[in-house]
């Protein structure tokens, strides 16, 4: 069974037109990753709970939307609980679900946890694999972006403490001079 998502019918089969915000730019965060809400999150869960007491197992169109809309959720224990529904589908790959689309929630998640370093590499793995997912290398060239932004920081910072211990232990040296 192959399982492709599309956001649009995700929000047409779950949210009531009622409530939904038409013709208005999606919330999304600096790299374009469009943020879930609250009761998009809710409505998945409930969707993932009932086909779980009526099926024993729930589908995998229903583990998925719920994965998807958990990791890029802005609460970040809602980011962890969808990174390890992704680990658990991950680790069942003969379930049909499409590899590629996990990988890539994987990432957003890791991304969104602040965990770069991992997001990136699993994101060379996905595009490596699959070479012509623009959205995985989009957000690649982001997090490379984040990755060297947390190290110039790294750097500036390291380059402070030392000034700072620099000019404590001259001052320590001229001033023992002195006496």
């Amino acid at each position: 069974m192959s399982f492709s998502f599309d956001l649009h019918s995700l929000v047409s089969r779950y949210i009531p037109s009622s409530i939904r915000r038409e013709r208005q730019a999606p919330d999304t965060d600096s790299a374009g990753i469009p943020f879930s809400n609250q009761d998009d999150i809710d409505a998945l869960r409930r969707d993932y709970e009932e086909k779980t007491r009526s099926a024993q197992d729930p589908t995998l169109e229903s583990c998925f939307n719920y994965c998807w809309a958990l990791v890029h959720s802005r609460n970040k224990t809602d980011v962890i609980l969808g990174l390890q529904l992704v680990e658990a589908l991950l680790s069942h790959p003969e379930d049909g679900l499409n590899h590629r689309e996990l990988l890539y929630l994987k990432a957003v998640g890791l991304y969104r946890r602040g965990e770069n370093l991992d997001a990136r590499q699993t994101l060379k793995e996905l595009i490596e694999a699959h070479p012509d997912f623009r959205q995985a290398e989009t957000l690649l060239e982001h997090v490379e972006s984040e990755v060297v932004k947390d190290g110039i920081v790294g750097l500036t910072a390291g380059a402070a403490i030392l000034g700072v211990v620099t000019t404590v232990a001259i001052a320590a040296a001229s001033g023992s001079r002195k006496r």
